[in-house]
């Protein structure tokens, strides 16, 4: 991988988060220097963030400006960091007793598939009517036990016109909605988000078939970089389909929560 090519990750990895807030029903995104601050609107840190963009983004100044802006807005927050960008980030909120949560790989793949898996397991759809987004909020309510009016703010209907956000579901039996994945573009990359699957279906490779559908999709519009946010129980998925570790991301709550 080339330094064009991590620069344009690099880049991703903030924008497709912004991307994400900025989407939400009541999203607003606030863009300083150093720092960024995200508000979907919903209150619970995971959709609430203040991204560090460098060392001089993550201070007691910068941590009590987003302290202020959250509590205005009577939501929780957390913040989103990438250990690259920040040496000791980690160590320093910990000082401040901010509590940390597990740490999130960023693997990263710079050779999409070219041809679709052939298989009969599934019938895959991009997202594009109300039911349609009703069978994803469906697999990923099952999967994480998201809150089922936090799917409606985050994921909301003006999201099936948007050109940088698209999700997929897959099908078994022609309407059984089991797989599920969120897409999101910017810079000819993609990056993939909430792989979701169903119980019972995880050892029929319903997320392979699911993610090289969504990236044969995007290099055939031209993208050819992607970045997944994974949890651990994900990894090995990710590595059979090429991709490696970029980064590593983890969130950091204050204990006032």
């Amino acid at each position: 991988m080339n330094e064009e090519e991590r620069s344009r990750l690099n880049a991703h990895a903030i924008q497709s988060q912004v991307i994400l807030i900025e989407n939400a029903k009541h999203g607003e995104v606030i863009h300083y220097d150093n720092y960024i601050l995200g508000f979907s609107g919903i209150n619970s840190y995971f959709y609430n963030l203040l991204i560090p963009l460098n060392l001089f983004g993550l201070t007691d100044d910068t941590l009590a400006d987003a302290s202020a802006f959250f509590t205005s807005q009577g939501v929780s927050y957390a913040i989103s960091l990438e250990e690259h960008r920040i040496s000791d980030g980690g160590e320093y909120l910990t000082r401040r007793r901010y509590q940390s949560l597990p740490p999130e790989p960023i693997l990263a793949s710079n050779n999409l598939p070219n041809e679709f898996i052939e298989q009969t397991t599934l019938t895959i759809k991009k997202v594009s009517t109300v039911p349609g987004l009703t069978a994803f909020y469906m697999v990923l309510k099952s999967v994480y036990d998201f809150f089922e009016q936090d799917l409606y703010k985050f994921y909301p209907t003006n999201q099936l016109s948007s050109e940088q956000i698209s999700h997929f579901v897959g099908f078994v039996d022609g309407n059984i909605p089991v797989v599920a994945a969120t897409a999101v573009y910017s810079n000819n990359v993609i990056s993939i988000w909430n792989t979701s699957t169903l119980d019972n279906f995880r050892r029929k490779k319903c997320a392979m078939i699911l993610l090289n559908h969504i990236l044969v999709d995007a290099k055939q519009k031209g993208y050819d970089l992607s970045l997944v946010y994974a949890r651990a129980m994900g990894y090995s998925l990710f590595s059979n389909l090429g991709y490696k570790l970029f980064a590593m991301r983890q969130l950091f709550v204050s204990q006032e929560i």
